[in-house]
């Protein structure tokens, strides 16, 4: 029987999902991309577990109807309300051969997550930063290397153990049982992180249709991260307020203008276009625009610290809509005085920028499959190493990590 992977994004307006057939050998290839409305998720949290269900129930009756039941979901969420630390797991390598296999890293890891000790919270996911082999470090994974001992240092991601139930309840009841949860948003390092700019300091701005999701890396390293309620909806809602327009016609008109804003605002200063040709006033239009992206990024700052933004040295910005208006890289540079990279839907070479997020989880299933063998699976009902073995220390979020290399480039999906 045929195995599938499905990433599956919670964005707060659109869900969008991505199915891969899965072969022998791990590798994927994409056999379904889509999005479908949202409804019970607001600010990219859930708020109504019933309607996401009802939601879901629309995408799994689309694909089991079409495709077997054996697919696994990985389950994207936003930033809000999830905290992460990092972790630090020694395990003595004990398999009579002092061979590092798949299930010593598993160990480690199953183990550092088990030692997670807050209080009505639990881990969602983790991400390996890099191996320690008897005192050795290295990023690429040193599956069958001789050695005493390995540390594996990574970072794992937590949510209030209630919240973390309603999404478990609103995934259960649409019929999906077999689940990982992962921030949606981290998964797209993977396209900005590359040798020319591992060592940098660098902001990954993720703008949605209610929330802005933004992770700040140095050396490679998660360091902070954080959640601005605001998104390309928020521009909308004012352009509705402002000009006394329906929301659904402030959409059409943000979207109308949006990559030629500032070319009819010129025109329309000097009285270029005549009434029939653009109805709507332009310099609003600009005002609205700027002074809301403005806000996003001037709250990101603000999250961050004046000290920790100012040692930024590149953005990233990804969002479908807000990328597209016209000069924004030029005006966040001004304003910001940081260099601004804005990753499009033709950089990009898709098709639709609102399933970027579900391909990328498909890509981090799929490369964690490749060495996640069955024996793996055996560790949630055995413990294969013993208290002894673990050397376990928790550190603060903001200490500087190792550059990660768990996860390839998507060069080869796009």
């Amino acid at each position: 029987m045929k195995k599938y992977i499905a990433g599956v994004d919670l964005g707060s307006e659109s869900i969008s999902v991505s199915l891969g057939e899965q072969d022998e050998n791990a590798d994927i290839s994409f056999k379904l991309i889509n999005t479908y409305q949202s409804r019970g998720i607001k600010k990219g949290r859930i708020v109504d577990v019933n309607e996401v269900s009802e939601s879901l129930k629309k995408i799994t009756t689309d694909i089991y109807n079409n495709f077997n039941n054996e697919i696994k979901w990985y389950v994207g969420i936003s930033n809000n309300s999830v905290n992460f630390k990092e972790f630090s797991s020694r395990l003595e390598i004990k398999n009579g051969y002092n061979i590092i296999t798949e299930a010593e890293i598993s160990c480690a890891v199953k183990n550092a997550i088990e030692n997670f000790k807050h209080e009505n919270e639990t881990v969602i996911c983790y991400d390996i930063q890099d191996y320690v082999v008897d005192g050795n470090i290295r990023k690429d994974m040193p599956i069958g290397v001789t050695a005493k001992n390995i540390i594996v240092n990574g970072i794992y991601f937590f949510i209030k153990r209630d919240y973390y139930y309603n999404i478990k309840n609103s995934l259960n009841l649409s019929g999906i049982e077999r689940f990982e949860v992962y921030l949606t948003s981290y998964e797209l390092k993977n396209i900005i992180m590359n040798e020319n700019n591992a060592k940098k300091n660098i902001l990954l701005v993720d703008i949605g249709a209610q929330c802005t999701n933004y992770f700040n890396f140095y050396d490679g390293n998660l360091i902070s991260m954080g959640f601005v309620p605001l998104g390309g909806r928020t521009i909308s809602n004012d352009l509705s307020i402002c000009a006394e327009l329906e929301k659904d016609e402030a959409e059409k008109v943000k979207l109308l203008y949006s990559n030629i804003y500032r070319k009819k605002y010129k025109e329309q200063l000097i009285g270029i276009p005549n009434e029939s040709e653009i109805t709507f006033n332009m310099k609003l239009y600009n005002d609205v625009v700027q002074a809301r992206i403005e806000e996003m990024f001037s709250l990101i700052k603000e999250s961050l610290s004046i000290e920790k933004f100012s040692d930024i040295q590149r953005m990233y910005v990804i969002g479908n809509g807000i990328v597209e208006f016209e000069n924004i890289s030029s005006f966040i540079e001004d304003k910001f005085k940081k260099k601004t990279i804005l990753l499009t839907k033709d950089e990009l070479k898709i098709r639709n920028y609102s399933t970027i997020n579900s391909i990328c989880l498909v890509k981090r299933a799929s490369d964690r499959l490749k060495w996640n063998s069955e024996e793996n699976e055996k560790l949630k009902d055995n413990k294969l190493c013993s208290e002894n073995d673990i050397d376990l220390r928790e550190k603060e979020s903001n200490n500087k990590g190792i550059l990660s290399k768990f996860k390839k480039l998507l060069d080869d999906i796009f």
